[in-house]
């Protein structure tokens, strides 16, 4: 089966709750013989270490750059008077 992870940022082992729950996910699905996909937002201080256990797991790995976030200023007017949750 042909599986397509999207991501808001790169899973990593060593880190606690939904990241590392991805990337365990991801390897037990490509050790099962799956085709595993994965699309990610990185920060551009980020590096992706090709030789990851995981990375080396994946059919196929996209990086995205993050677009830089507006001050917190503008995100509380934003959100102050926005008709959309933010949530």
């Amino acid at each position: 089966m042909k599986i397509l992870f999207v991501t808001p940022h790169f899973p990593w082992a060593g880190v606690t709750g939904g990241l590392s729950l991805v990337y365990h996910k991801i390897a037990r699905l490509a050790d099962r013989g799956h085709r595993v996909g994965l699309v990610s937002f990185i920060r551009e201080d980020e590096k992706v270490d090709p030789m990851d256990p995981v990375f080396c797991r994946l059919r196929e790995c996209h990086t995205i750059p993050r677009p830089p976030q507006a001050s917190m200023p503008v995100q509380l007017l934003h959100r102050a008077y926005s008709r959309v949750p933010s949530y």
